[in-house]
């Protein structure tokens, strides 16, 4: 009998209803997305109005919730705030202008229960953002947190996001740690941070979910209301209607379920194409620690179905079915000082996942397992059986994202060979119960083992308009015997809805914030809400057997805003010296939308043509020395972007530094063929690149360009959409090298860059800067790599004690013509300083060349700078430099720069 691996899968869910507010009138601040019990607001002459669902909330409005009651409000820029029963707060200032991204809100609240989630307000002008309450005020930076008000004391406690400020006369608490919270009295200062209890956030969460005191009153009067008092049966359904189906019962206020949120019919069915007005919903807090229930895993039905399931599920009412995907393994950790880490045994299954979930929180779910597994050893206790513990109520370690809930949890497992075991598992939750996944990992100095597997409700439609970006998680295994390997890795993925097309990109768990450099995927998303995407990627550093990666995928994105994407994937690597299979691969991932849907007020529907300089470095398969270095002169990488349709095409051109045959128009793309590139944003483009130059011939795998992407540092001290920069790889045989010695050269990824942009038009060159005196200073990053003087070995530059991998740039740019050094500057790393100091150096209205006076106080013997102007009127330089000495050490790169402000 087969044992799943992933047995720990979907520990626990969490069910949640989306609230979603449609566009606001003009004279409005707010509108209410859910109300209980007897709820009012009163104008600024005192005047009031009962508040009901869909209700508009107005300036200088004062809200009151009576006993039992509760009430949550949606702003204009999408921040939420819900009221606990008895509760007073007034809004003193409301406004928000998006187009100057400026705004402010301020609340006041007297006393009661309240829960806070920052909009947009908090990221375009979070110093305006302020709860005042009578003994402090609360400031937030993008933020969730929620208190309890008397008129002599505030409790607060921080439920996500960036942190909270706490500040009265007497002093200030900062907390940026989730569960954390502080306690003010009148006329003391706010306590240090400290953790709040299970108990305590229980009392929190059952004041804003109606589980409170007076409960047992609330519901009698529910009863009242059904006629189910005092002998009364409940009121008889709706009549049928027309057809057979039952007509749902009037009522124009919404409900709140055993999560304590909201289920309103008009807002479920709501448009999910409008970009603007949706916003990821509230987190809901789930219910009390005193609900612990055991989770049973049962592998005992077959060898192919693993079911998970709820010890003390009660019957399923208003169930919601999911399907998704699911995949894990577990391998063993070796070491050694030649070979490094590697690994000796893997197994891994992968299959189906289906979930039923209830209203009140319980779930069963179904693995149907692929029942795939390699290296697999007689004893199975590295696939164990788990009988595990979930929390389907608070939990100490919730930590909040731009709108789902991760809710972590750790468990134990003796293991008859490896012992206890400690396992960490985690499940992210969307909140509208429409998408989840989960993620274990755990691991021993010689054991590793790692699941993931999601489930969702389909998108059936996608936007015309906008751009999101998901992060998440992603896991994968080699197939093959061979090459036993298998990892968690997260992931990014933006898609572009004005176009169709996505960019996601995969990195190690503990990458640095400089690793840009790992696997990267594109394509096409559907109307109905699938992709087909292709994987790339690249060989490393140099080494005498590098290999490339090719695959492809199938996603789908989830919820009926689109707010999650699942997707799987299968691929091989291949030797790019003969385009021989290494070993194939395959992964599962899912992510979460991780913001608000970015629109475009003009999105670009004209070509968008950039030029840009490229520096390659490629190593000798055979030998694994750097045999091949490549560096373009001027502006010979060319691109041109179809924003609409999301395509690149182009050519790259550079010459051979070390004396070998020049690339000349190898092709970048295809102006139609979507399988050949995408352009999400300017610093999200890839495209591969085939052959165009008779001189080279290209291997079958391993040829693209990509940018840096949004997470990498911008090459600009300043942001422009004018300039980018990324990476580029290629495996070629020359052919015209003598015959005998055709060398299988490859031009890996991690050191070879481009940096590229929207050139300024030489005639504003000419008419506007040159034969006058302004000059101009940019300020920005340059990145490169140092080759030894034997070619054994290319290693990247970084900054200061190498935690960037990336220099800083300070050019000067004098565009008189009488100037006898126009350009002069720096390019400084950790490694070398390059002066740029010349009188050798131009400027002409095509750009810019240089030399390089010294490297760190000694003269290179042979050196040159490239560059280039960009933007509409030259607001930035990008280019290339190579310097080298006589010990035969080289260094080159890219750099660019933003032109500082003149005085």
């Amino acid at each position: 009998m087969k044992q799943s691996i992933t047995s720990t899968l979907f520990l626990g869910f969490f069910v949640f209803i989306l609230a979603w507010s449609p566009a606001y009138a003009a004279e409005q601040v707010a509108t209410v997305v859910a109300a209980r019990g007897d709820v009012q607001a009163l104008d600024a002459k005192g005047k009031g109005r009962a508040l009901t669902i869909k209700a508009p909330i107005f300036a200088d409005d004062t809200i009151k919730t009576r006993e039992h009651s509760r009430v949550q409000i949606m702003f204009t820029d999408n921040t939420l705030i819900n009221l606990g029963n008895a509760t007073t707060m007034k809004i003193a200032e409301y406004r928000w202008q998006p187009e100057q991204n400026d705004g402010a809100l301020k609340t006041q609240i007297k006393e009661g229960t309240f829960r806070v989630m920052g909009g947009a307000l908090t990221k375009t002008a979070p110093q305006n953002f302020k709860t005042e309450t009578p003994t402090a005020t609360i400031g937030i930076r993008g933020s969730m947190y929620a208190g309890v008000v008397t008129p002599e004391f505030l409790s607060v406690v921080f439920q996500g996001g960036k942190g909270i400020d706490i500040t009265n006369a007497f002093g200030t608490v900062e907390i940026t740690k989730p569960g954390f919270g502080t306690k003010v009295a009148m006329t003391k200062p706010p306590l240090p941070p400290m953790k709040f209890t299970a108990k305590e956030m229980g009392e929190l969460n059952k004041a804003l979910s109606g589980n409170g005191a007076g409960d047992k009153e609330e519901k009698k009067e529910e009863k009242k209301e059904k006629g189910e008092e005092k002998g009364k049966g409940p009121e008889k359904a709706p009549a049928p209607k027309e057809g057979g189906s039952t007509a749902p019962a009037p009522d124009d206020t919404a409900t709140f379920n055993s999560w304590g949120a909201t289920m309103d019919p008009v807002m479920e069915t709501a448009s999910p194409l409008d970009p603007v007005t949706f916003t990821p919903p509230p987190l809901v807090p789930p219910v009390p620690d005193d609900i612990k229930k055991d989770i049973v895993v049962d592998n005992s039905q077959d060898d192919q179905t693993t079911t998970t399931t709820e010890t003390a599920a009660t019957t399923v009412v208003n169930s919601t079915a999911l399907a998704g995907n699911y995949r894990s393994f577990a391998r063993d950790i070796q070491y050694d000082e030649f070979s490094g880490y590697y690994s000796t045994y893997l197994a891994w299954d992968s299959g189906t996942v289906s979930t039923t979930l209830s209203d009140t929180g319980t779930f069963q779910t179904s693995l149907l397992s692929s029942g795939s597994y390699i290296n697999q050893v007689p004893v199975a206790s590295f696939l164990p059986t788990f009988v595990a513990y979930t929390y389907l109520g608070y939990n100490p370690t919730i930590s909040s994202y731009d709108g789902f809930t991760s809710f972590s949890d750790t468990f134990s497992y003796n293991d008859p060979d490896l012992g206890l075991l400690t396992i960490a598992t985690t499940n992210y939750a969307e909140p509208s119960g429409q998408f989840f996944y989960n993620t274990t990992y755990f691991s021993t100095s010689a054991f590793l083992q790692g699941s993931l597997g999601y489930v969702g409700s389909p998108s059936t439609s996608i936007p015309t308009a906008g751009i999101n970006m998901f992060t998440g998680h992603l896991i994968y295994n080699n197939t093959s015997a061979a090459y036993p390997d298998a990892d968690l890795e997260k992931t990014s993925i933006e898609v572009n809805y004005y176009n169709r097309r996505l960019i996601g990109r995969s990195s190690d768990l503990d990458a640095a914030i400089t690793k840009y450099d790992g696997a990267i995927f594109f394509g096409t998303v559907n109307s109905d809400g699938t992709a087909n995407v292709i994987i790339l990627g690249g060989g490393g550093t140099s080494g005498t057997s590098p290999t490339a990666t090719y695959g492809t995928a199938s996603a789908n994105l989830y919820g009926s805003f689109n707010q999650g994407l699942g997707f799987t994937a299968s691929g091989a690597d291949y030797n790019i010296t003969d385009n021989v299979l290494h070993s194939t691969w395959q992964a599962t991932g899912a992510a979460f939308r991780a913001a608000t849907t970015e629109t475009i007020s003009a999105y670009p529907t004209a070509s968008i043509d950039y030029t840009g300089f490229v520096v390659g470095v490629g190593d000798n398969t055979a030998t694994g020395t750097a045999s091949r270095i490549f560096m373009n002169n001027s502006p010979t990488l060319a691109m041109s972007i179809n924003p609409t349709t999301g395509t690149i095409s182009g050519s790259l051109s550079a010459n051979e530094l070390s004396g070998g045959t020049p690339l000349s128009n190898i092709t970048i793309g295809h102006a139609t063929d979507l399988t050949k590139s995408a352009y999400v944003l300017n610093d999200q483009m890839v495209a591969i690149l085939t052959d165009a130059d008779p001189n080279y011939a290209l291997s079958s795998y391993g040829n693209f360009l990509y940018t840096a992407g949004p997470d990498a540092p911008e090459i600009t001290s300043a942001h422009t959409e004018y300039l980018t920069w990324g990476y580029w790889e290629m495996g070629y045989t020359d052919p015209n090298d003598p015959i005998g010695s055709q060398s299988k050269d490859h031009l890996f990824s991690s050191q070879s860059f481009f940096v590229a942009g929207d050139q300024t038009d030489p005639t504003y060159i000419t008419n506007s800067l040159l034969n006058t005196p302004f000059t101009g200073t940019y300020t920005g990053k340059a990145f490169g790599v140092q080759l030894d003087s034997d070619g054994q070995n290319a290693t990247q530059l970084t900054s200061a004690s190498g935690v960037n991998k990336y220099g800083t740039v300070n050019l000067s740019i004098n565009f008189a013509s009488a100037t006898a050094n126009p350009v002069n500057g720096t390019i400084n790393f950790d490694q070398a300083t390059l002066t740029i100091n010349s009188a050798a150096s131009t400027v002409t209205s095509a750009g810019f060349a240089a030399t390089i006076s010294d490297v760190s106080t000694i003269a290179p013997t042979s050196s040159v700078v490239n560059g280039a102007f960009y933007g509409d009127t030259a607001q930035a330089v990008g280019g290339n430099f190579h310097a080298q000495m006589n010990t035969g050490v080289r260094y080159l790169g890219i750099f660019g720069g933003s032109q500082a402000p003149p005085n």
